[in-house]
């Protein structure tokens, strides 16, 4: 099976079971998230799989298979196959007693309250029982005092940090200099120039623009236009990337018309740039979004200037955050594994300070498509009526 690349122009010739695995994955992945499946409990053989999800025995196969390489399912000789948990026991408690969260906004502001919920739940269900005391600091911002950051009760050895959307160079190299086991955990792709080598999960938002681009293509649009930064250098840069790669994959060039450099995830923000983008009769029978913030500014938009949607427009955005299922329409959009992300570094964090790894580790985490009735095909019904509801 061809691997989507994070970066670059992404090799597209997939199978039809190809296809099938990669959505009984994302269904499975979301069913473990969700709870469904819980911590160490018996996860389904393949014949039930098959059974659950209307799959054949081979799609089922290289779906556990996959599952087992990205840590989420482990296999016990003549048990089955396992939901994995929280790594633990007396062994590491003795071992990690403190993790020190760092984030530049601590508190969060409330845009992206949801995404700090979501973070505590997880990290909470990875060190419950554990009694590891968990501590919420803001960045450093220079490189003096670092010892500051971690508790002088106790041993430098005894705590770690996970470093929440924040690379700060000196302060990594401080930790590693001291002995501070620590995992990046990042909402995208970042740039590594200068950061000592380190462990960490990172979602693949790339991929995941590429695939609503996919989905628009697929339901017949040819003009889709894009609202976003366009800096693709920018840490937020990676959805502007998979959303070029998806056109440039089905030989469609954007021009500049079709595209608004805007960089808010504020919805009344955006609705006066989007009422100037729309009110003219050539614009794009489809536009991808930022952000879901910034696609309900233009469902406000759209209906201000009375474009009905998704018959005359269809709308995507992306991060399936709070509310995004009780727009008029509801938000077809890309969600981002927040609690998965959270929880893997969490238990990599828990990993590594067990001694657990002998080489650099980095998770790369995939988002889900997620369809609602906001898209359609142009000027056609809905995509839920089309195809039925996939989420």
């Amino acid at each position: 099976m061809d691997v989507m690349p994070m970066t670059g122009r992404p090799r597209v010739r997939r199978s039809k079971n190809d296809a099938s695995v990669a959505s009984l994955i994302e269904e499975l992945k979301h069913a473990v998230d969700e709870g469904k499946y819980a911590a160490h409990s018996l996860f389904p053989s393949e014949r039930q799989l098959c059974e659950q999800y209307g799959v054949v025995r081979r799609v089922a196969h290289r779906a556990m298979e996959c599952l087992e390489q990205e840590g989420i399912v482990y296999r016990r000789a003549r048990s089955g196959t396992f939901v994995r948990g929280p790594v633990g026991g007396p062994e590491l408690q003795s071992r990690l007693r403190t993790v020190t969260f760092v984030e530049d906004r601590w508190p969060m502001p409330d845009n992206l309250r949801f995404n700090l919920r979501e973070y505590l739940a997880a990290y909470t269900a990875t060190f419950d029982g554990t009694g590891i005391q968990m501590r919420f600091v803001p960045s450093p911002g220079d490189d003096r005092g670092f010892e500051h950051y971690f508790l002088d009760t106790v041993p430098l050895q005894e705590q770690a940090c996970i470093l929440v959307n924040v690379t700060p160079s000196a302060f990594m190299k401080w930790m590693q200099e001291h002995r501070v086991s620590y995992v990046v955990q990042h909402y995208t792709e970042y740039p590594c120039d200068g950061l000592p080598e380190h462990h960490s999960v990172i979602v693949n938002k790339f991929r995941g623009a590429f695939e609503m681009v996919r989905h628009l293509l697929d339901l017949g649009h040819r003009r889709i236009g894009f609202m976003g930064p366009l800096d693709s250098n920018d840490l937020n840069g990676a959805v502007y990337r998979g959303y070029c790669a998806g056109m440039e994959w089905a030989g469609l060039m954007p021009g500049s018309e079709d595209l608004v450099n805007l960089a808010t995830d504020d919805v009344e923000a955006t609705v006066g740039p989007a009422m100037k983008f729309l009110d003219r009769k050539d614009r794009p029978t489809a536009l991808f979004l930022q952000t879901d913030a910034m696609a309900q500014g233009v469902l406000t938009a759209a209906h201000r200037l009375g474009i009905r949607v998704p018959e005359e427009l269809s709308v995507a955005g992306y991060d399936d955050s709070p509310g995004a299922d009780a727009t008029d329409p509801p938000l077809t959009t890309v969600a981002s594994p927040r609690y998965r992300l959270a929880h893997t570094a969490a238990e990599m964090l828990l990993a590594i300070a067990k001694g657990g790894f002998q080489s650099w580790q980095q998770r790369v985490l995939d988002c889900r498509l997620v369809v609602r009735k906001s898209t359609a095909a142009p000027g056609g019904a809905s995509t839920e009526q089309r195809q039925g509801p996939r989420a």
